[in-house]
């Protein structure tokens, strides 16, 4: 009986002693991050004013300048970690910026953004996991397909959510190339619109699909076309049409140099064909200005096979790819 007593009593002793010493005793190690909770994450995207000269004659040397905002909407489009598209937002630009703000659970994601002018062209394609684009749509000239590429800026970010965070200060860069037909000669009165064709592409994509997640721009073959009205310009010389090209082939994080056929055909007031002109193996490159230069009219019975010349213009404002033709 007396040792019954006694093997009780220790077991109360030990088990007093047992939670005492797990109340005082510190925890160590913090609890951790549900995989439920939400972070708050903040963009802001800025810098979208440009100041350029406007074309006028070769020998012009005015200084004269205008600002304005080459893009006004931006399309955001968030891959997770396995770079697939999960969601998609919309914003516009207020004050040269564009602020987005996302709650978030923890883990690893990319934000690809792409900036441009609404034009009413404009369509946004989105497909969970599967697709999200940007596209510009075509209308009939003349029955002519002609599809305007507005300007068009890229950003991707890649981030990992842990906590709260603010990314400040992300700027876009240029993703269309241009392409400019300095025309020397005299445009003829018979001249009522210019069809300008190349292997540009209408779309550029957030999520391309599985195997090319990091493609922005697809291949192409075949000629886009756009048609600008020149009436106005009759009986001028030295004028310059351009035009904007989202180049094929580009990845999102890396611009190349490549090379286009680009054909001419100008129209009468009825739709004829009054002339054709051909220029192959063109240089383009996004963010690049690309120049021809030549007669254009001279001739036009003559051969059509006379060059271009041409010039690239890497900083889309100061140095340019020239060709005369």
């Amino acid at each position: 009986m007396n040792l019954l007593k006694l093997s009780l009593a220790s077991l109360s002793l030990l088990t007093l002693f047992s939670c005492s010493k797990n109340e005082t005793t510190p925890q160590t190690k913090p609890n951790p991050i549900k995989e439920t909770e939400l972070h708050q994450v903040k963009f802001t995207v800025q810098g979208f004013s440009q100041t350029y000269r406007p074309f006028e004659t070769k020998a012009s040397t005015k200084t004269q300048t205008n600002k304005s905002n080459p893009i006004d909407n931006i399309f955001y489009v968030l891959l997770d970690n396995q770079n697939l598209p999960i969601d998609t937002f919309s914003s516009k630009i207020v004050d040269s910026k564009s602020k987005l703000d996302l709650n978030l659970q923890n883990g690893e994601y990319t934000l690809r953004a792409i900036g441009y002018k609404d034009q009413g062209n404009v369509s946004k394609g989105y497909i969970k996991y599967n697709d999200a684009n940007l596209g510009f749509s075509s209308i009939a000239f003349n029955n002519i397909e002609s599809t305007e590429i507005g300007d068009t800026f890229i950003l991707e970010k890649k981030f990992q959510v842990s906590r709260d965070t603010a990314f400040a200060g992300l700027t876009l860069k240029r993703l269309n190339a241009k392409l400019e037909i300095n025309i020397m000669d005299k445009i003829p009165a018979s001249a009522n619109h210019i069809e300008i064709a190349t292997y540009g592409v209408s779309a550029a994509y957030s999520f391309y699909n599985d195997n090319s997640p990091s493609r922005i721009t697809s291949t192409n073959s075949s000629l886009l076309s756009t048609v600008s009205t020149i009436y106005s310009l009759r009986g001028q010389s030295n004028q310059t049409i351009s035009t904007n090209i989202l180049p094929p082939d580009q990845e999102w994080f890396n611009f190349k140099e490549v090379f286009t056929p680009v054909k001419i055909n100008v129209y009468d007031f009825n739709g004829k064909v009054i002339l054709t002109r051909d220029i192959l193996d063109v240089k383009i490159k996004p963010n690049t200005i690309t120049r021809l230069s030549g007669n254009l009219f001279e001739n036009l019975t003559k051969d059509k096979s006379s060059s271009f010349a041409i010039t690239v213009d890497g900083n889309y404002a100061k140095n340019i790819i020239t060709q005369k033709f």
